[in-house]
């Protein structure tokens, strides 16, 4: 065995360890040293934009933006007329509350005592409402103020008008269109209502139709915020063979013939007449009555409006179109005593 001592064996065999170890701490080093000197300016503007950052979602004492819903309570008899925010940002502080589970928030505006017209409402932290146990603090409500347009709803009878849509085969047509009711109450806005004149149906097709029938339609309103009561009409279309008109001079009775004369003696009658009826029409085939009151009239001469009919049923296509002239005159018979 050599006579060399023990401990200088052991420093010769760790002597290429320990250069290892500082040969690899060294490249460490010059490594985070070309991490930090390298572009360091850009490098720390991006620290100092995720700091800024940070400060503004923070926020002072833990502040937070929240998305609440807005509702606005109005009168009964009031709708809102113009287009409002139906959210606003609430800015809320607080402790745990705000780092947790979101705090259940809502923002109410009561308008029920409010009048007609605009108003203009300012939006506070005192009128969030949130649960009383959360730890919360309001900041501020954006936006700070909203318009609210209040307009009164009226009601209204207006006409039903029902169009019908193509044509009936050839040798037929509509000879009547019966709506039921005739009229209907439609509410909403007062500016809304006042331009309705007419409650329109959707339109009914008579196209291919050779006989009378029957359908229900619904209203098309201008606006969807009018409603019609009631919602829908019946309509009654009665088709037939094609007519022509035809003239009779029809001769004009009194019903008190011993008081009272009429003038002139007789009127003109217009008539839809269907093809099928094969035959002109005469007088006998009506009548025109002036009625005279068992009180009778003050003065002498009464104008007086005939009621033409015709005298038997002949033919349901059959119709009356015009009666000239529409009005006579009743002369007081004057007795001899």
């Amino acid at each position: 065995m050599s006579g060399r001592p023990k401990g200088a064996l052991e420093c010769g065999a760790g002597a290429p360890h320990s250069k290892g170890v500082v040969e690899e701490r060294t490249g460490i080093l010059k490594i985070l040293r070309d991490l930090i000197a390298k572009n360091w300016w850009l490098k720390l503007s991006a620290l100092l934009l995720s700091f800024a950052l940070w400060l503004v979602v923070r926020g002072d004492d833990g502040e937070r933006v929240f998305i609440v819903p807005l509702t606005v309570q109005v009168p009964r008899n009031m709708e809102i007329a113009n287009e409002r925010p139906s959210s606003v940002e609430v800015t809320a502080a607080g402790g745990s509350t705000l780092s947790g589970r979101l705090p259940e928030m809502t923002y109410t505006i009561d308008l029920h005592d409010a009048a007609e017209g605009s108003h203009i409402v300012p939006l506070t932290p005192d009128g969030v409402w949130f649960n009383p146990t959360a730890d919360v603090r309001i900041v501020r409500v954006n936006p700070a103020r909203v318009s609210i347009v209040l307009e009164r709803i009226i009601s209204r009878e207006v006409p039903v008008r029902v169009p019908l849509q193509g044509n009936p085969p050839a040798g037929m047509e509509v000879y009547q269109v019966t709506v039921v009711p005739e009229t209907v109450s439609i509410s909403g806005r007062r500016s809304q209502v006042d331009l309705v004149r007419e409650a329109t149906a959707a339109p009914v097709a008579v196209s291919g139709k050779k006989e009378s029938f029957q359908t229900k339609v619904n209203f098309r309103l201008q606006s969807d915020d009018i409603h019609a009561i009631p919602a829908e009409a019946r309509v009654t279309v009665e088709l037939g063979v094609r007519r022509m008109e035809q003239t009779v001079t029809v001769p004009v009775a009194v019903s008190d013939p011993e008081s009272y004369s009429v003038s002139p003696l007789a009127i003109a009658v217009s008539v839809l007449v269907p093809a099928t009826l094969n035959r002109k029409l005469a007088p006998e085939d009506f009548k025109a009555v002036v009625a005279v009151p068992a009180e009778g009239w003050p003065g002498s001469q009464i104008v007086a409006k005939p009621a033409v009919e015709l005298a038997a049923t002949l033919d349901p296509g059959i119709r009356i179109t015009l009666v000239k002239p529409e009005t006579v005159t009743l002369q007081r018979i004057s007795r001899k005593k």
